[in-house]
């Protein structure tokens, strides 16, 4: 689920860094934010111990499922690589590997399923550089506009010649 808010969040320019955010509002918490004199009047000492506790837990949480995500999606490119190698003839001349070639081409299969998997990752990590090159480049707009205009022209977001 926090792969999926990553994907529609995190990497898309017109939505907040919501993974993020969580993410640091869980360390803070866990670091012990509320462990400071100005909350003392707000939380007692066993329910800052239960926060971070949950906020420790939580993170654990996100980062298990996101090596249970990584280990089963690398389960299944190595599953993909041994059923194209089974598939494969073996030949002893370059004439037959060439025609095996050319019919697995032309097989009336589809195989630019796994091409489009590479694809759509590479859009997605090319959005979320986009989205930080944007940040960085408001944030010199905001201190010193012409430098953030530069900036951004050399993004290719915004045209100067005209």
């Amino acid at each position: 689920m926090m792969l999926e808010f990553y994907v529609n969040y995190d990497c898309s320019i017109n939505s907040v860094n919501l993974v993020e955010q969580i993410v640091e509002i869980l360390c803070k918490i866990a670091q012990g934010k509320f462990s400071r004199p100005e909350y003392n009047s707000f939380i007692l000492p066993q329910q800052e111990l239960y926060l971070k506790t949950m906020a420790l837990d939580s993170l654990v949480t996100l980062v298990k499922s996101l090596m249970h995500f990584t280990q089963d999606f690398q389960k299944n490119e190595k599953k993909k690589v041994e059923e194209t190698d089974n598939k494969k003839p073996f030949s002893s001349s370059l004439k037959d590997e060439r025609d095996f070639d050319d019919k697995d081409s032309s097989d009336g299969e589809d195989n630019r399923g796994d091409v489009s998997v590479f694809e759509k990752e590479g859009e997605i990590e090319n959005q979320r550089k986009l989205k930080k090159e944007l940040h960085k480049a408001i944030e010199k707009f905001n201190t010193k506009f012409k430098v953030g205009i530069k900036y951004l022209a050399q993004l290719g977001f915004i045209n100067l010649e005209e």
